[in-house]
């Protein structure tokens, strides 16, 4: 296993679409079923389930330096994962410095040493080979900001004739636990993989666009953003009209973009 030394965050490099209209469910569901998109080929759809929890300082040191620290668990195991902003980051594509690794002792001092670079210092507890990785959280001193599960459904996107793919397609279902209920929320993730280049990802973006062109729209909120958003809007008062058997109305997005831009949200 690397040292924290040598564990040194990548580039992920994605744009979000919003899923739109009437039965979202259903509309996942025809487009898990694509065999191909533009000059690309997309294999059979494989499905995870992810629980992510987002923790940061209790004066929110994290989030004002656009800083994200998430535990996900994926089919139950366990990873520890730190993103950032970057300059190239915009509307169409999202550029962010991402250093992601298994729950380990190695793994969680490269994630507080990554911090400790960028100006966040943490005083972990004493490592207990057995820790459940939540509570060796807690006891840096963070706190979890949000709890949320994703049902997801993956197609990976071939070049023509390559074997190994070049970008991601993640249908996501989203549920956001907040106080007093639980909402949904629909998009599509492209994310590069592999030898993949910003350039497959705008030209998958785009041809999905093209032929769903009213069920689908770029959307440049992040998850966590959206669902801090839906915590004040909670707190406020203002959610229940945004919202109408536990999902998120159409109508409702606009408003939250806006709301994002004068708060100054990633």
């Amino acid at each position: 296993m690397e040292s924290p030394a040598t564990t040194l965050p990548s580039l992920e490099m994605e744009a979000s679409l919003l899923v739109s209209g009437h039965d979202p469910e259903g509309f996942i569901a025809q487009m898990a079923g694509l065999g191909e998109l533009a000059d690309y080929a997309l294999t059979p759809c494989r499905q995870v389930r992810i629980h992510d929890r987002y923790l940061d300082t209790p004066e929110g040191v994290l989030l004002s330096r656009l800083l994200s620290l998430r535990l996900r668990e994926v089919d139950d195991k366990p990873k520890i994962t730190l993103k950032g902003d970057t300059p190239q980051s915009g509307a169409a594509l999202k550029v962010r410095s991402e250093l992601e690794v298994d729950w380990s002792q190695a793994g969680l001092e490269a994630v507080l040493a990554e911090l400790e670079r960028q100006g966040v210092s943490l005083d972990p507890p004493s490592w207990q080979p057995d820790a459940e990785p939540l509570a060796a959280l807690l006891a840096c001193g963070l706190r979890v900001i949000q709890d949320r599960a994703t049902r997801r459904r993956i197609l990976d996107a071939h070049r023509p004739g390559m074997a190994d793919p070049v970008a991601e397609i993640a249908l996501d279902a989203v549920a956001f636990h907040l106080r007093s209920c639980l909402v949904r929320h629909f998009e599509v993730e492209v994310e590069a993989k592999g030898s993949g280049t910003p350039e497959d990802v705008q030209a998958l973006v785009k041809e999905l666009m093209a032929r769903f062109p009213d069920r689908l729209g770029l959307w440049s909120i992040a998850k966590l953003t959206l669902g801090v958003l839906l915590e004040r809007l909670e707190e406020g008062g203002h959610l229940g009209q945004m919202v109408r058997d536990g999902r998120l109305l159409p109508e409702a997005y606009a408003g939250i973009m806006a709301a994002a831009r004068r708060q100054g949200l990633p």
